[in-house]
């Protein structure tokens, strides 16, 4: 009728799924401080780092709720009653077909059910279920120009490593990958290794966006790292930045690790404005 197409108002819906995500993670923080401890995470999530996604209505149509549904389905398995099962399993269907790799919020909420048999069989046969539905509906076509997803060589092993390093790193858009995406890693592999002291939901939400980071490093891999850079990546990083955070400060205590605080802060600092001097000189 008005000889105009707008896709603005795709776009506010897509992005509304962020907020919807926060005020999740917000909910399922079970630290009497949460009302502070949120407060890092909306700057680091509400900010236009990843402004592809946020102005972009296929992506944020799609990079976006599968976040949020994938998230809201571990909320709910994480929950003991039939109709919490039920509606696990609604929303990890909805994340599939929001984006391909709704599919691993199927694997991730594996060890949330591993207490209930009868649960976690009816979970698997729907995963196995849903990945040949799929894969009728989306068969893939490799297109054109694209590198093969596998190839038996160190070159192939090398890039995968460089480029999820970069994944883990690429908020900071820097070149020094190698360091940078350790520390996250690092951090990651301390969760996984004291999971009895950590939420297991929260833990299960870090295995998802580390298995949907996983299918970009053997799918994209082979473009070269400097992809990996790209604001539309952004989003799963700062929010597995997030949750490493969520799972970390209830083992903070403000009075006993002060001089451990002031020093990673005076450290973190110092990282910025290294980076930031860094980019510039690489710009130049």
């Amino acid at each position: 009728m008005f000889h105009i197409i707008d896709f603005s108002h795709l776009i506010l819906i897509g992005n509304t799924f962020i907020l919807l995500c926060l005020l999740l993670l917000y909910y399922t923080i079970e630290d009497k401080r949460k009302f502070i401890l949120i407060s890092p995470i909306f700057l680091a999530i509400l900010n236009f780092s990843n402004w592809e996604t946020q102005t972009w209505a296929m992506a944020s149509l799609s990079n976006y709720p599968v976040i949020y549904f994938g998230f809201l389905s571990l909320y709910f398995l994480s929950k003991d009653k039939l109709i919490d099962f039920v509606l696990g399993i609604f929303f990890a269907v909805i994340a599939v077909f929001c984006q391909g790799n709704g599919m691993f919020v199927f694997l991730s909420g594996i060890p949330l059910l591993l207490k209930d048999k009868p649960k976690l069989l009816i979970w698997l046969f729907i995963f196995l279920m849903i990945i040949l539905l799929y894969f009728i509906i989306f068969p893939y076509n490799k297109p054109n120009g694209h590198p093969e997803f596998f190839s038996n060589t160190k070159f192939f092993f090398l890039s995968r490593i460089y480029y999820g390093l970069a994944l883990l790193s690429n908020v900071f858009n820097s070149k020094f990958v190698l360091i940078l995406g350790m520390i996250p890693l690092l951090g990651i592999l301390y969760l996984y290794k004291n999971y009895l002291k950590i939420s297991k939901l929260h833990l299960s939400m870090i295995s998802f966006l580390l298995l949907s980071l996983s299918s970009l490093v053997i799918t994209r891999g082979g473009f070269g790292f400097e992809q990996a850079f790209s604001s539309r990546y952004h989003i799963n990083t700062l929010f597995l930045y997030s949750l490493i955070y969520i799972c970390l400060f209830p083992l903070i205590r403000i009075k006993k690790h002060f001089l451990l605080i002031l020093f990673f802060t005076l450290l973190f600092t110092i990282i910025q404005i290294l980076l930031i001097f860094t980019n510039s000189v690489f710009k130049k």
